[in-house]
């Protein structure tokens, strides 16, 4: 009850303090009215009692205080009285108070929006029970450093062997064609075949209905049941709480719909998600195609699994490694098997990779990510050199104020609390603003980084650990760069205050003047930065594709998802083709099995008549073209012809090489009418026939080395799945799209016209991150020198103020109003060429840090140094003018009558 009864009076204390020190007053009062009549009794005058009696109670303001400490809130109570002290002077400076809060807010605005991003895309956990526990699955070879795919029957075989697992699922990607069960046309939709273990292993639960069970996953084609995604659910349905148990058709073939997975789960990912899990079991009968589940060489799986509690990675690992040992060693028996094949199959290995934050397939985006962090973060780390200059210099004219308040006894660790107190305000109200920022910027940032996705879940919206990240910043970014001002003022002498005279900035700006220089280093380093990115988009933007992208519309097409079979796929495209050349605007039309500038391969090995290729050799790319393929999209021949209409299935085989096939396989010598295959049988001649040779280009993407590759025609080729059409106009692509979707529905309208967009918007999508590095590279850079144009312009003013005297004593002197100014833009240059010497080695190490980001542009590169560095000259000399235009402008006489 006395613990209860502390507590009670120490909250009353802490939030009704008006009252508590109101009823402290009224009992002192009662002690001295007892003893003022004690005193009357013994015979002595009224005031003559009162005197005594407060002589002898002693001091009543130091009574309340130990009142106060008494009731253990003094602390509390005092950071409040600071708090409202620092209120006070930051409102009657508003234009200092502005300035800190704008600077600081920027860089800790900046820092959390980008730490968003890169949190809920790599470092959150997925929502799945004990995500520490869950792993996935890689092998490598002589021949691959690390593949994540395996074929089914070694999927089960790992599944089946005793291991350290409590369980393996599997999953693999796709594209289907959906139509629901309102009627509406078919839509194209992500999914994923994954195994009926799936969400049990995951440990999820259902929003509506019930999700895979293992036995949707014993036999093949024997359950078409699909779970949506609580994203296309909600997108394409409507949160339609009676979808379970109603029928759609993927690719034509009728589905159930089971459930829908809750709100968050995302599956193996984070960010997106797929619309829809079908199982496994049910792979022919969704994309229509002969099974793959008893193929031993079909690689198309990607493992995962949950590990046991206490097992390691390498228990894992050994644990596995026997079966797809004995998987490899039964592929190193077959006939003709080279002991070269024999030792890549031998030295196949397994990895256990930890999953705990996801399955992150693209390492480039996370480096663009950390790069992009570690530019906000040199531009929150300018800020603060900026805060901290603003507050030595709020310091230095507090002279007189402090060094009062020292006189008339107020401690130095009291003084440093409250101006401690008031950084860590500017740092809180910065924080405040940079937090409204990330709130606000947070969806552009992520649409610049991933693109208008619909299957995009990831938020861009901070949470909570992101609000205590901002918090921690905050208060590091107080106490660090308040620190050394509230000391400086703290341990300042009375006479240096109290009829102190100005004194000439001399040494006592030394540390100023280096913070000022540090803050011009890390200005020139964001500004070679943004130099060196900006120089990178503009060389992708630029570069020789060997191809014309102008004018030229893409979409894909999958028949297959319509219910065509393979052979009559290539007459549908044939008709199809026929019908986009006869719209208005359509110059030429074709179509390839691999898109260009799409990240996308089809490697192959390849035989050569009368050449022996070392087995070891990475074999080229190739791809399978429609006739008119090579002027449709302006890659121009170098020698022969290209495919027409005559290079049909019964024709005889031909192909088309690159440049760069020729220069390694045949040198000098004239190439066509030589003989090529994939590989196969060494004992049976080559099938195609080079009829023509086409010039160099890129293929993957912008940054794709010049690879070598050969052609052949679509209708000499399987590859039929997906086939995306190129469509060259006369004029604005994007005006064609509606007559192409016309005519592809004149066809056949079940076939839906899928990712139509222009070349030129696909290869801009590959330069996503690019992009985004290279605008927010160049704002933060223009913002890193606002800021330092205000530390300039703030010291140079604060200096030209204090040698006012000296100023005019110049002048009366002799010296010219030009000489005045030069001696103040001569300090701003010298601060500025040490800025510029401390930021080299920086400027160095950074941009090698970045090598893999950049494109066709040196880390040292002369023209973006040139030019961050003249912008940094044009920055200090416009943050110089006004201070040297004044210093110009003193009147001698004036200046010498100053104190």
């Amino acid at each position: 009850m006395r613990i209860l009864r502390i507590l009670r009076l120490r909250l009353r204390s802490l939030f009704a303090r008006s009252t508590a020190e109101a009823e402290a007053r009224r009992e002192m009062d009662l002690h001295v009215e007892q003893l003022m009549r004690e005193k009357l009794a013994a015979g002595m005058a009224p005031a003559e009692a009162r005197s005594a009696a407060l002589r002898e109670m002693g001091n009543l303001g130091q009574l309340a205080d130990r009142s106060r400490d008494a009731r253990g809130v003094r602390y509390l109570h005092d950071l409040a009285d600071d708090l409202g002290f620092a209120l006070r002077l930051l409102r009657k400076s508003p234009a200092f108070t502005a300035v800190s809060v704008l600077s600081l807010g920027l860089g800790i605005g900046a820092n959390t929006a980008i730490f968003t991003l890169i949190k809920r895309s790599y470092l959150e956990m997925l929502p799945v029970r004990d995500p520490e526990q869950m792993v996935r699955i890689t092998r490598s070879n002589i021949n691959s450093p690390e593949s994540s795919s395996f074929t089914y029957p070694l999927y089960r075989e790992m599944r089946e062997a005793p291991a350290p697992f409590e369980g393996l699922i599997c999953t693999a990607g796709g594209l289907v064609s959906l139509v629901g069960a309102d009627g509406v046309a078919a839509e194209s939709i992500s999914i994923q075949l994954v195994s009926g273990n799936f969400h049990q292993l995951l440990g999820v639960r259902p929003l509506v209905g019930r999700l895979f069970t293992p036995d949707d996953d014993r036999h093949p084609g024997a359950h078409p049941v699909i779970v949506l995604s609580h994203n296309y659910w909600r997108r394409r349905f409507a949160s339609d709480p009676e979808i379970v148990g109603k029928r759609v058709r993927v690719n034509t073939h009728p589905m159930t719909v089971i459930g829908v997975s809750p709100p968050g789960f995302d599956g193996l990912g984070h960010g997106w998600s797929p619309d829809a899990v079908i199982p496994v079991m049910m792979q022919a009968q969704v994309y229509q195609s002969r099974s793959s589940l008893e193929d031993r060489e079909h690689w198309w799986l990607n493992v995962a699994g949950r590990l046991k509690v206490g097992t390691t990675h390498r228990q894992a690992e050994l644990a596995l490694l026997p079966q797809v040992r004995a998987y490899f060693q039964e592929r190193t028996q077959q006939p003709g098997t080279s002991a070269y094949v024999r030792s890549m199959y031998e030295s196949n290995r397994v990895q256990v990779r930890p999953m705990a934050t996801g399955w992150h397939r693209d390492p480039a985006s996370a480096a663009n990510s950390m790069a992009l962090l570690g530019i906000t973060g040199i531009v929150l780390f300018a800020a603060c050199l900026n805060l901290a200059n603003l507050l030595l210099a709020r310091a230095s004219a507090r002279r007189s104020e402090i060094a009062m308040r020292l006189a008339l006894g107020a401690g130095r660790f009291r003084l440093l609390r409250q101006l401690l107190t008031e950084s860590l305000l500017l740092a809180v109200l910065g924080a405040g603003f940079g937090l409204a920022l990330a709130f606000a910027s947070g969806p552009f940032v992520l649409r610049l980084a991933k693109g208008d996705d619909p299957q995009l879940t990831q938020s861009a919206m901070p949470d909570l650990t992101v609000l205590l990240f901002t918090l921690a910043v905050a208060t590091v970014c107080g106490v660090l760069f308040g620190l050394a001002p509230a000391w400086q003022a703290a341990r300042m002498e009375l006479n240096q205050g109290i009829g102190a005279r100005r004194t000439a900035a001399g040494t006592k700006l030394l540390g100023r003047k280096m913070l000022l220089s540090a803050q011009i280093a890390l200005t020139l380093l964001l500004l070679a930065g943004a130099g060196l990115f900006v120089r990178t988009l503009r060389n992708m933007r630029t570069a020789d594709l060997g191809f014309a992208p102008e004018h030229l519309l893409q979409l894909t097409l999958m028949p297959r998802n319509a219910g065509y079979s393979n052979a009559q796929v290539l007459p549908y495209m044939h008709q199809t083709i026929e019908r986009i050349r006869s719209v208005p605007g359509v110059r030429s039309a074709s179509l390839a099995a691999v898109p260009v500038m799409a990240n996308g391969s089809w490697g192959s090995a390849l035989r050569i008549q009368g050449v022996t290729i070392p087995e070891n050799q990475r074999g080229p790319d190739r791809n399978a073209v429609g006739p008119r393929y090579f002027s449709t999209m302006g890659i121009p021949m170098v020698l022969g012809r290209e495919f027409d209409e005559r290079d049909g299935e019964a024709a005889p085989k031909v192909a088309i090489v690159n440049e760069a096939f020729v220069r390694f396989y045949f040198g000098n010598q004239n190439p066509l009418g030589r003989r090529i295959d994939q590989g196969g049988d060494p004992k049976e001649p080559p099938r195609f026939t080079i009829v023509g040779v086409a010039k160099d280009g890129k293929y993957r993407g912008v940054r794709d080395e010049t690879t070598r590759f050969w052609y052949i025609p679509v209708d000499q080729s399987t590859m039929r799945n997906f086939l995306t059409v190129y469509v060259r106009t006369t004029g604005d692509p994007a005006r064609a799209i509606a007559g192409v979707r016309r005519a592809i529905a004149d066809v056949d309208a079940n076939v839906a016209a899928l990712n139509v967009r222009t070349l030129e918007a696909q290869i801009a999508e590959g330069q996503r991150f690019e992009r985004m590095i290279a605008w927010l590279a160049a704002f933060f850079g223009v913002l890193a020198a606002a800021l330092a144009a205000i530390g300039l312009y703030g010291i140079l003013s604060y200096l030209v103020n204090q040698r006012q005297r000296e100023i005019g004593v110049r002048l009366a002197l002799g010296a010219t109003p030009m000489a005045v100014a030069r001696l103040v833009v001569s300090s701003v240059a010298a601060w500025t060429a040490l800025g510029i010497v401390l930021a080299l080695p920086a400027i160095y190490y950074g941009s090698n840090a970045v090598r893999d980001i950049l494109f066709e542009v040196r880390p040292m590169d002369p023209l973006a140094l040139l030019c961050a560095a003249g912008t940094l000259a044009g920055v200090a000399s416009l943050a110089a003018w006004l201070p040297a235009r004044r210093a110009a402008s003193v009147e001698p006489a004036v200046a010498l009558r100053i104190e």
